[in-house]
């Protein structure tokens, strides 16, 4: 199966889940991530304002904040095919790449990352994921080619995602930057 037919069927498992289950399996996603080890370790925390189905993000971006963790959300540039992350407090957030909320143009993540020596955790998105923590995303390549330039700044990197978003047959190339652990509501998994 082709990457486009993995990603319908994933897509289409995690928006077919009811709401209630989702924003349970989304609390329980954030608790795990705000016990997580990488994240109480971590002064920066580059995550995602969550669109349609995705996991919700909300609380564990509130939780940032109020830890007094420098906070920082992607915003695409779909013409240049680029990211960039922004610092924010959430209160700016407006629709942007695809209607997905994102940051102003306050202070960028690249202006500071060569001269801070702070410890940063990369919160990602996705569509799909496997055992071996292969992830799927929405076909663009933007985390890649992000983390292509960037990943010596990029301390770890963990995708949320929901169990029903696991699926056989996700393959990479070289060019793909996987997560180091996919962290779900039934359990997390490790890179080997």
């Amino acid at each position: 199966m082709d990457k486009i037919e993995l990603r319908k069927i994933a897509i289409k498992r995690r928006e077919e889940l009811p709401e209630e289950k989702r924003r349970q399996w989304s609390f329980t996603i954030q608790e795990r991530i705000h016990s997580h080890v990488w994240y109480k370790e971590a002064d920066i925390i580059l995550s995602y304002a969550s669109f349609r189905s995705e996991v919700d993000t909300g609380r564990i971006n509130r939780w940032a904040l109020e830890e007094k963790k420098l906070l920082f959300l992607p915003k695409t540039d779909g013409k240049n095919h680029s990211m960039e992350f922004f610092r924010t407090d959430l209160s700016s957030l407006s629709p942007g790449y695809r209607d997905i909320p994102e940051p102003g143009d306050d202070v960028p993540l690249s202006s500071l990352l060569s001269n801070m020596g702070k410890k940063v955790l990369m919160l990602m998105p996705g569509v799909a994921f496997d055992t071996e923590c292969r992830r799927l995303g929405y076909g663009g390549g933007y985390y890649d080619r992000y983390l292509g330039a960037h990943q010596k700044q990029v301390g770890h990197r963990i995708m949320l995602a929901f169990e029903t978003q696991r699926l056989e047959g996700i393959t990479e190339t070289e060019r793909d930057i996987p997560p180091e652990q996919i962290v779900t509501n039934e359990r997390v998994y490790k890179r080997q």
